[in-house]
């Protein structure tokens, strides 16, 4: 079985309530593998997982600010 260093980062800018917010996030794993398709499926999983971080960084700053903005109603 092999092993093989994998690394995947996702980020994204977004302006929300005129402010612009930059988020990034990277994670880098050494995966054990016995084909190029198993492979494939451990680099498909991380990112589908760093892309999925930024989505929820997103969703959080978002949902926050808007709990914020009914507090101040």
């Amino acid at each position: 079985m092999d092993e093989t260093k994998i690394r995947a980062g996702s980020g994204a800018s977004f302006q929300f309530h005129n402010v612009w917010y930059k988020l990034y996030y990277e994670e880098e794993r050494v995966v054990s593998h016995s084909s190029e398709e198993e492979l494939a499926e451990h680099r498909k999983n991380l990112w589908g997982k760093v892309n999925n971080e930024v989505d929820t960084q997103m969703v959080e700053i978002t949902k926050t600010n808007s709990e914020n903005d009914k507090e101040e109603n």
